[in-house]
């Protein structure tokens, strides 16, 4: 369901696997405002429960780390109602 794609021509660059990202159990709006690209390998995702996973594009969406967030707010994470984006939008409350 989700793909990198290059900017260039919009070719398919790589498919994000369906397990970190499943819109069958979350809405696709909610995941985005929890995906984060960490530099041009690496991209961070947050779950509905607040583990946020770090992988490698390059290296087959190998794990590089996994935690869970202290004092995350669950209400935002799973309303989608709610502005802003996790990793962007530092006001949150």
């Amino acid at each position: 369901m989700f793909v990198i794609k290059r900017t260039l021509d919009q070719t398919n660059y790589k498919l994000i696997p369906q397990g970190l990202m499943n819109p069958s159990k979350e809405k696709v709006k909610l995941i985005a405002k929890k995906f984060k690209w960490v530099d041009n390998s690496r991209i961070r995702i947050m779950n509905i429960e607040g583990f946020e996973k770090t992988v490698d594009i390059n290296d087959n969406f190998k794990e590089i780390s996994y935690c869970s967030v202290p004092m995350v707010d669950a209400d935002y994470l799973r309303n989608e109602d709610l502005p802003g984006h996790f990793y962007y939008d530092v006001s949150i409350t």
